[in-house]
């Protein structure tokens, strides 16, 4: 992550504590969602068939087989958790704007309950089309879709509010002050707009 990401990242976790209260970063919910990574660990469950469906696209794009590295037992940290709310608020940057998430969010089920503007957000793939060079991972982009994906249905599986997803070039974050009550009800504004989802 560059150090302009990271500042952004920091500067809307000011925002959120200063809004909220308590928030958690990379809460981990292994608890929650024991062993909920692959396709197949979700048969019985709500959306398995989407799952499945989104997962054969994904490793058919570019063949890749294998989605998760054998070391991803379990879904990494999301980037921010409001406890109170039930809620998980994702920072994306632009690397999760890539033609393979624009694939899952194209094959999301009509009506699914979501915490951001899915049309948007395949605009924006469309638009961007970032690509991961990494040659240690070369189905990074495949991968990260997919995670993505889980971080939008696993809280709807088990029973807490849709994640809510923030582009961050939304705002130059930066340049927001805290201290500003017209900041705190611009940052107030995007985050109820995605809270009534």
């Amino acid at each position: 992550m560059s150090t302009d990401a990271r500042r952004e990242k920091e500067v809307f976790l000011v925002f959120l504590r200063k809004i909220y209260g308590e928030v958690a970063t990379q809460r981990s919910f292994k608890d929650e969602f024991p062993d909920c990574v692959r396709p197949d660990e979700f048969k019985g469950r709500p959306f398995f068939e989407n799952l499945n469906q989104i997962w054969v696209s994904l490793t058919k794009y570019r063949g890749y087989s294998e989605l998760v590295g054998v070391r991803t037992k379990r879904l990494p940290g999301c980037d921010y958790y409001l406890p109170e709310q039930s809620r998980i608020i994702e920072f994306d940057e632009r690397q999760h704007f890539s033609i393979p998430r624009k694939i899952s969010l194209q094959m999301y089920p009509e009506g699914l309950e979501l915490g951001f503007d899915r049309l948007r957000y395949i605009s924006l793939c469309e638009d961007i089309k970032a690509i991961d060079n990494d040659k240690n991972v070369p189905h990074r982009d495949e991968q990260r879709a997919w995670l993505d994906t889980l971080r939008d249905f696993l809280p709807l599986i088990y029973g807490l509010k849709p994640t809510i997803r923030i582009y961050s070039k939304d705002f130059n974050w930066r340049m927001l002050n805290p201290d500003n009550l017209a900041h705190i009800e611009d940052f107030k504004r995007l985050l109820t707009q995605r809270c009534t989802a």
